[in-house]
């Protein structure tokens, strides 16, 4: 067992979306991304989870998703609940950037 925790900070006066959204993307992509090579199948701290994990469904819930996913449809039909990377938020998209209205597909 290993547990290891990547960041990225930056300036708290920082306003522009654009640029600490291409914060986040790097993080992502960059370190977070050379974890996932060496760490296959692993799986993330949910508590403070990277939104834009390109594999959530596994790296946050595992093999249980798709039994999670029932049981959410079954106690909250209506997707009362939601989180960027929840069970179910693949019902929702939320715009660019996962910025704007909340809108279900």
């Amino acid at each position: 067992m290993f547990h290891a925790i990547t960041g990225k900070l930056w300036d708290t006066s920082l306003r522009d979306l654009t640029v600490i959204r291409e914060l986040q993307r790097n993080l992502t992509n960059g370190p977070m991304e050379q974890w996932r090579k060496v760490t296959p199948g692993s799986g993330s701290y949910l508590g403070e989870p990277d939104i834009y994990e390109p594999d959530w469904r596994q790296a946050f819930y595992g093999d249980k998703y798709n039994k999670l996913y029932q049981l959410k449809r079954k106690y909250d039909p209506k997707g009362v609940f939601f989180a960027e990377t929840a069970v179910g938020s693949e019902d929702w998209k939320a715009g660019d950037n996962k910025l704007g209205r909340l809108c279900r597909v």
